[in-house]
């Protein structure tokens, strides 16, 4: 996402399959392994991509909304239909301390754009590989 902090542990083979991408301001898409057992979430990256390649490999969208913003569902929806496509978004609406999940009738394109206009709409969400 564009917030946050994480390690990444690159090991060697990975690192010459993206040495190209290893440079500042470099938008990637990492695939790895999450550990969050520590003080600090750590990433060990099985693949490193260039973002526009790894959006377009993704399966889906997860968003998660507070039940009682219907608001944010509306803006949501808003946003989705202004990038059309094949991939799925699944909406995550919290209950309480309950949690339902739905795939909404709309697709969408993941792309760089699509994820930088989601990010002023200040929902979490995350991406599912």
């Amino acid at each position: 996402d564009f917030e946050g902090l994480a390690e990444i542990l690159v090991w060697p083979r990975v690192l010459e399959s993206c040495r190209a991408l290893a440079h500042k301001d470099s938008l990637v898409l990492i695939r790895g392994k999450l550990d969050l057992s520590g003080d600090e979430a750590k990433v060990s990256a099985e693949e490193i991509l260039p973002l526009e390649q790894g959006l377009a490999r993704a399966k889906a969208l997860h968003v998660r909304l507070e039940g009682s913003k219907a608001s944010q569902a509306v803006a949501l929806l808003h946003w989705a239909v202004q990038f059309p496509g094949p991939q799925a978004l699944c909406l995550h609406v919290a209950e309480g301390a309950q949690e339902v999940v739905q795939k909404a009738a709309q697709g969408l394109a993941l792309t760089a754009a699509a994820l930088e206009s989601l990010a002023e709409l200040g929902l979490e969400h995350w991406i599912e590989a």
